[in-house]
């Protein structure tokens, strides 16, 4: 039943990690019966050299390289690709190998079967493809002298020695012979029906508390609840009821997970965490599809903790490292719960609500809904790990100081059981990759499963609050014990009255945006401007907006002005800051000085208008957006930079470094504030539109060619403010979900996507990157991976010595 996996095997619990695309035991059964039956031909006209094997698929990795990397543990590799360190354990036999050349690539549909049953009939072209599929669960990295004795026998000839792995083997071939339209013979059929048993998720069904005394507290029942990866850095301490977690040595990792299911429901976890740089303690739910809840509490960052919310082994935009400011250190006793529902996902510690995710806020698509482990784990940073990862992480271990101990007190267990009014006897949660919803989800002895589930009224966890070490988080503010979040607003698109704010919106570029967007009717605009009169003039032009006369140089008349709107409307979805100013002096003129004395201070007003005033228009956008019911998604900032911000301006200097200021200010702030927010920030660069920036007699020195519309201002922010797929007059595309930091030159009727300078060579590449939160996210993804590798699926099994 499992869509992709990793296994857990043998008595030492080594990794191993499976393919991709290996379907459900619902789907396998459904392709099998699909399959054409027919006699398998071997006619003798099969040749190895008729597949060309080992192509390049990634860089320069060609496709034994690529597997080698991918289904490796803590794999290192030099500039050819080919693995320099690493471990992989074969699937078939739990075998461990540590040199790359003991380990084959197998085909799970050997060549010669597939010659036998359809690719004698296919193009030499369409056999490499075959041959190098490393997108589907055909390469898979195995111990030599097993893929030897597998040679080209189908599954009614040889099956691996594990008979734990039997299921994902017969679901990946089913696969594969599917994906190629190729045929089984009617004894191969029957042997991968018969292989085809894949257990169910064995449910808690109940509220369970292990308070880990000793051994006795995880192997109490017949099913044993717990499995441990490296019992000898596990130890009991009866005296103080503790699961002591430790690492001492690079490579070292303890991952206790539970081999039971929670099909939403309550998890704490009374945790006292590890200190020191590169050192990590985590808190994880985790579904077989992929899908991870988990607090990463980080030895370098002691005061703070950490959430994090994957789908399908993905991050998800806007739940990517939420972090929570602690009074009290993380190496003291803490309890962090997690709460998953159907409509809600609650975050909290020591019994106080921290963060709380709403259906709408993570998109439906994207809420976890398949049945969750519970795992505790502790980790290190590597020397060979990305520099991102060792950035996030505050560096590499230092393992003098070694060892490095997480304290697990209590871990409480509360299963909603998919919303089960009634339970008898033993509890299984069985899905199909293909479903639709929780709802979905069989729960095999649920006596009475509701047609609806609303947020259930389960007890909370019997842990006592903490009255010490308050926190609060970086988005909400808690006091009292009380929650202060607000319910969800609805999405946008549903919302006829969005807030909108057009700072230096009563002429000029500003004024046209705000014509632009009134005539959709689906804002509610207020225009912010120094000039009064230009202000009521423009009300006549954009009927139903408001104006306020703001300086925006001026913090506490800007925010007096953004809390007035936001008072008014109860949220804030868009901001043009489209506010500045032309470089009116000379930075060049001489200064009459007597003597030595220093020159007069010079003119920084086109920096306080230009530059100052978008950092404070967007620090309080950010906060006003985090304010309304959205919490910040898919509310949109775009700033008004210009070609000067791009290209060096002689005659204005100051102008062109505020402009360019704005760009990389925008470049900046986008990653994080979209991934931890959703809010998109966004800038443009215009040519010379005619505004009043100038009077007439200056802008008649330019030649009318060289002009931009502004109603081609216009209709590039509303496409920014609409967000989505959107593509440049080169042809380049952006995708919904990348639509976010874009700098978009805007000259005459055409708009460019603009990138950053590159790099001048690979080190400063890296130097960058490893401070970038982009780079963090990267290294997150890859820690998700070695997290996948160790947790995904736990198959159980005994491997003869």
């Amino acid at each position: 039943m499992k869509a992709v996996l990793a296994a857990v095997l043998s008595s030492a619990l080594a990794v191993v990690a499976l393919p991709p695309g290996i379907p459900s035991e619902a789907r396998a059964r459904s392709l099998l019966s699909s399959l054409t039956v027919a006699p398998t031909i071997n006619d003798g006209t099969y040749d190895r050299d008729l597949f060309p094997h080992w192509s390049a698929v990634e860089g320069n990795c060609n496709a034994r390289e690529f597997v080698l990397r991918r289904d490796g543990d803590g794999v290192t590799v030099g500039n050819n690709c080919y693995p320099t360190g690493g471990t992989w354990t074969c699937p078939f036999d739990g075998e461990t190998h540590s040199i790359p050349s003991d380990v084959s690539i197998d085909h799970m549909v050997p060549l010669h079967n597939a010659w036998m049953t359809g690719a004698s009939e296919w193009t030499t072209a369409e056999r490499e493809a075959f041959a190098n599929d490393v997108d589907g669960p055909q390469l898979w990295a195995v111990t030599g002298t097993t893929n030897s004795r597998k040679g080209s026998d189908a599954p009614d000839e040889w099956q691996p020695p594990l008979t734990s792995i039997h299921c994902q083997y017969a679901a990946a071939w089913i696969q594969v012979k599917s994906t190629y339209d190729l045929t089984v013979s009617s004894s191969e059929q029957a042997a991968l029906e018969e292989m085809l048993d894949c257990p169910p998720d064995p449910g808690f069904a109940d509220a369970e508390a292990f308070d880990f005394s000793s051994s006795s507290s995880w192997d109490s029942s017949p099913d044993n609840t717990w499995i441990i990866k490296d019992e000898d850095l596990v130890e009991f301490h009866d005296d103080d009821k503790a699961l002591e977690l430790k690492v001492e040595a690079e490579g070292q990792e303890v991952w206790v997970s539970s081999r039971q299911y929670l099909f939403f429901g309550k998890v704490t976890f009374e945790v006292e965490a590890a200190a020191g740089q590169g050192i990590v303690t985590a808190l994880v739910l985790k579904s077989d599809s992929g899908d991870e809840i988990d607090w990463e509490l980080l030895g370098a960052s002691e005061m703070e903790a950490q959430t994090n919310y994957f789908h399908d082994g993905d991050a998800v935009p806007n739940t990517y490292n939420t972090t929570y400011a602690m009074n009290t250190t993380i190496t003291d006793t803490h309890v962090y719960g997690i709460e998953w529902t159907d409509e809600t996902l609650i975050f909290s510690i020591d019994g106080l609500d921290v963060k709380t995710w709403r259906v709408g806020q993570i998109p439906g698509s994207k809420w976890p809904q398949t049945p969750m482990l519970v795992a505790l784990r502790l980790w290190t940073i590597r020397s060979s790990d990305d520099p991102g990862l060792v950035t996030w992480g505050g560096g590499q271990p230092s393992w003098d100081s070694a060892p490095f101990t997480a304290t697990i007190h209590r871990v409480e267990i509360e299963d909603y059981a998919g919303g089960c009014r009634e339970i008898e006897d033993r509890v299984e949660y069985f899905y199909d990759e293909n479903f639709g919803g929780w709802e979905d989800v069989q729960v095999s002895g649920c006596k009475g499963k509701p047609a609806d589930m609303l947020t259930p009224s389960v007890p909370s966890g019997t842990m006592p609050p903490r009255s010490d070490g308050w926190y609060e988080s970086s988005t909400t503010t808690a006091s009292s014990g009380e929650n202060t979040e607000e319910p969800e607003a609805p999405p946008k698109d549903e919302d006829p009255d969005d807030g909108s704010l057009m700072l230096g919106g009563a002429s000029g570029m500003g004024l046209e945006t705000a014509k632009v967007l009134q005539a959709t009717g689906n804002w509610k605009l207020h225009l912010f401007d120094l000039n009064p009169k230009a202000g009521e003039a423009a009300l006549q032009s954009v009927p139903g907006a408001e104006f306020h006369q703001v300086n925006v140089t001026n913090y506490e008349s800007l925010s007096k002005a953004f809390q007035k709107v936001f008072d008014t409307e109860g949220c804030l979805d868009f901001v043009f800051a489209n506010a500045g100013i032309v470089e009116r002096h000379s930075f060049y003129e001489k200064a009459e000085t007597k003597g030595s004395e220093p020159p007069p201070a010079p003119n920084m007003a086109t920096l306080d208008v230009n530059m100052n005033a978008v950092v404070t228009t967007t620090y309080l956008a950010m906060h006003y957006m985090r304010l309304s019911p959205h919490k910040g998604k898919d509310g949109t900032i775009v700033a008004t930079s210009s070609c000067g911000g791009l290209y060096p301006s002689q005659y204005t200097p100051i102008y062109a470094a505020s402009k360019a200021g704005v760009v990389n200010l925008v470049r900046s702030l986008a990653f994080p504030l979209h991934h931890n927010d959703g809010i998109k920030i966004h800038a443009i660069c215009p040519g010379t539109v005619r505004t009043n920036l100038l009077v007439d007699s200056e802008w008649n020195m330019f030649p009318a060619k060289y002009f931009t519309p502004v109603d081609k201002i216009a209709s590039t922010v509303k496409m920014l403010a609409d967000g989505g797929a959107m593509e440049d007059v080169t042809g380049r595309k952006v995708t919904a979900g990348e639509d976010y930091g874009l700098a978009v030159e805007i000259h005459g009727t055409k708009h460019y996507f603009r990138d950053h300078v590159p790099f001048c060579d690979d080190d400063m590449r890296s130097i960058m990157m490893a401070t970038s939160m982009e780079n963090q996210q990267k290294a997150f993804d890859e820690v998700k991976k070695r997290s996948t590798r160790a947790s995904t699926e736990h198959v159980e099994t005994t491997v003869s010595a």
